[in-house]
């Protein structure tokens, strides 16, 4: 008799095995949301995330898990606990992993709005890491009255920087992206003044035209600002002293 009064005060074995199942539900959740965040506020300053020496015992074990220490340790008190487990889900893979997952929920973001407007510009530009030549793949377009201006890859051009090679990795970039790119309109477009990319008869800008024919090829501006400040510094005479 007092076990099943006391069982109406505090509740069955199965609704407290319950209740303590939901509970600890909720501080996995918190607890994942925090390191989401972490994540989220280093990749948008563009900070590194690993250090040397990520032991305990280092002094500086990296802007992420440093971060993390500082987090649950002043202000999530609560939380503490599961981060000073052996297992805290703070590994190099699960971060890459966040990272990962929040890239692919930006690049269906943008996918959409792209859709949804219709017309968009490209943007293009090669550059060298290392012993591969990278192509950046950015596109701009209006949400509105807004103009907005998106990076949406780099893709591996070692293979081959003609003209044909540079369309072929934009157009297959599009298709992985799950943009239809017969549906769209480029109506704009925008590359160095390089002979491969601004060509009038076999260049990128001129093959895409081809296409589209609204788009408009437009030397980019902060290569032209570029080749500005490099053609002064050779040729007064002051600057060249000064470097």
């Amino acid at each position: 008799m007092c076990a099943y009064k006391s069982s109406l005060k505090t509740g069955s074995v199965v609704t407290q095995l319950s209740s303590a199942h939901k509970k600890q539900v909720e501080i996995n959740r918190k607890y994942m949301s925090s390191l989401i965040d972490v994540v989220l506020y280093l990749a948008k300053q563009g900070i590194a995330f690993r250090g040397h020496n990520e032991n305990l015992d280092s002094l500086n074990q990296g802007n992420y898990k440093e971060m993390c220490h500082m987090v649950f340790s002043k202000f999530m008190p609560d939380l503490k606990n599961v981060y000073e487990n052996k297992i805290n889900h703070t590994s190099w893979k699960v971060q890459d992993e966040i990272i990962k997952i929040s890239a692919d929920l930006i690049k269906e973001i943008i996918v959409e709005e792209i859709v949804v407007s219709g017309n968009f510009a490209l943007m293009v530009d090669e550059a060298r890491s290392h012993k591969e030549e990278q192509l950046s793949v950015c596109v701009r377009y209006a949400v509105g009255l807004e103009a907005r201006e998106r990076f949406l890859q780099f893709i591996d051009v070692s293979n081959g920087q003609t003209a044909n090679h540079i369309i072929s990795a934009v157009f297959n970039c599009f298709q992985n992206l799950s943009i239809n790119i017969n549906t769209l309109n480029i109506v704009a477009q925008s590359y160095d003044g390089a002979s491969v990319m601004a060509g009038h008869l076999g260049g990128v800008q001129a093959k895409i035209k081809q296409q589209f024919p609204c788009a408009i090829y437009t030397h980019c501006m902060a290569h032209r600002l570029n080749l500005i400040v490099v053609d002064m510094c050779k040729g007064i005479k002051v600057l060249i002293s000064l470097r």
